[in-house]
């Protein structure tokens, strides 16, 4: 092999890994998707970027705010399959009445201006300050990627105004 097709070879296969990874940026990666500078992690503009499609579905009177009883009738429903296993009725009304708590937690969480209404401004907000567990104000491709075990309860970051 020449010196000459040696670096048209080594030009191909450079040109084909960057075409897959440009394939690959779409499929399904957070990560990828939201990164618009590629300096892999993604800054709150970047973030804010993405679009919100639950907000879209929870706000059911369309007024682009979604208040508390929005936010928890839209919530899963829990089925049988939690009754068959929690058999006496008390204690499925106990683990029903903490869900909701968590629920309304949430809400007020997201709800930074307190005002009993969460737009889509505070649900970005509020998720990217959830997501940024190193408080570093950039998500990072291991704060993307679902925790085991403790979920987001960990500690959670802060974002400068």
């Amino acid at each position: 092999m020449t010196k000459q097709q040696l670096i048209v070879l080594l030009t191909l296969a450079t040109l084909s890994g960057s075409i897959l990874a440009q394939e690959q940026r779409g499929r399904g990666n957070p990560l990828a998707d939201l990164d618009s500078d590629g300096d892999g992690n993604i800054s709150f503009p970047e973030f804010q970027q993405g679009d919100n499609p639950r907000l879209d579905r929870l706000d059911e009177d369309g007024d682009s705010l979604v208040s508390l009883e929005e936010f928890l009738a839209a919530s899963p429903g829990r089925g049988p399959r939690n009754s068959e296993r929690v058999a006496d009725e008390e204690r499925l009304q106990e683990r029903q009445a903490k869900m909701e708590q968590r629920q309304i937690d949430r809400f007020e969480e997201m709800d930074l201006d307190g005002d009993g209404l969460v737009s889509k401004d505070e649900a970005q907000e509020s998720t990217f300050l959830r997501l940024d567990r190193d408080g570093n104000n950039l998500l990072s491709g291991d704060e993307l990627r679902p925790s085991r075990g403790m979920g987001n309860r960990g500690e959670r970051g802060g974002r400068d105004h």
